[in-house]
């Protein structure tokens, strides 16, 4: 079990903190519940505790980690699939996955598809926007900064992702 106090991410909203464990009753039964704080979007929310081992949460990256996975960003991009459906299905299956270096990999190789003569739809961008809010928020637990710092780690990741592309 995760404990109160402890850093983490869930792959919907994001990385936050445990603040504490609760019981509340719906419907006759009294369940338990993680209350997570989510600094960077301001959310609370409870996540039941039915079986651990199925919990979608996982304990934030350390530094290092997050430093080794960030240099993905500087690796060859995957051509992603040219059907927009399959595509979709795909990279939202990486979004959902709350892997650190899958949302790396989503980030850049959206961003390296017109390098490799792929249109990128609507969807596709909100899947990136989606990607980059949950990294930068992992960025900003991780590293103990703000979210504008966050984000100009980001910016910098892109700038040298961009200089990498176009070169």
């Amino acid at each position: 079990m995760i404990n109160v106090g402890a850093k983490i991410f869930y792959p919907n909203q994001g990385a936050g903190f445990i603040e504490s464990v609760e019981y509340h009753r719906f419907s006759g039964t009294t369940r338990k519940y993680l209350k997570i704080f989510i600094p960077w979007s301001r959310l609370i929310l409870y996540l039941p505790v039915n079986n651990e081992e199925k919990m979608t949460i996982r304990p934030i990256s350390t530094t290092n980690e997050l430093k080794e996975a960030r240099k993905q960003f500087l690796d060859v991009p995957a051509k992603l699939l040219t059907n927009s459906t399959e595509r979709k299905i795909m990279l939202k299956n990486k979004l959902m996955s709350g892997k650190t270096i899958e949302l790396i990999q989503i980030i850049r190789d959206i961003n390296c598809c017109k390098l490799l003569g792929i249109k990128t739809t609507r969807d596709d961008r909100c899947i990136l926007d989606d990607a980059v809010a949950l990294l930068e928020s992992e960025m900003m637990m991780t590293n103990e900064i703000s979210l504008e710092g966050a984000r100009l780690l980001m910016k910098d990741d892109m700038r040298q992702l961009h200089s990498l592309v176009t070169h």
